[in-house]
């Protein structure tokens, strides 16, 4: 989700694209809701403190364990399914193709 998108809330279904790059949507609804992202730099500055190496390792550590043992399988581990909004998606397909017409222009 963008910042400009309202965050989903658990047990809503939601629209969202799988990360796979083909184009159908799904409709999901969410057993529970965790942000993911922080921002700690805003406009050039500290927006607020940085964890310290403990609270980043304790955070790795509980996100693994909330990891299904399923998708941790060191030989052939199940693939695990990202999704992403439609704004987000088409915002990644705008800098894909951006990113593609700067690579090929003559200089």
């Amino acid at each position: 989700m963008l910042s400009d998108e309202p965050a989903p809330k658990a047990g809503e279904e939601i629209q969202c694209h799988a990360l796979n790059g083909k184009a159908e949507s799904l409709r999901v609804t969410a057993a529970r809701v965790e942000a993911l992202h922080r921002v700690y730099y805003q406009h050039g500055r500290l927006s607020q403190s940085l964890c310290t190496t403990s609270e980043i390792k304790r955070h790795a550590l509980n996100s693994l364990n909330n990891l299904h043992p399923k998708h941790k399988h060191l030989q052939n581990p199940v693939p695990y399914q990202v999704a992403m909004s439609l704004k987000l998606r088409d915002l990644l397909n705008d800098l894909t193709k951006e990113s593609k017409t700067i690579a090929h222009s003559p200089e």
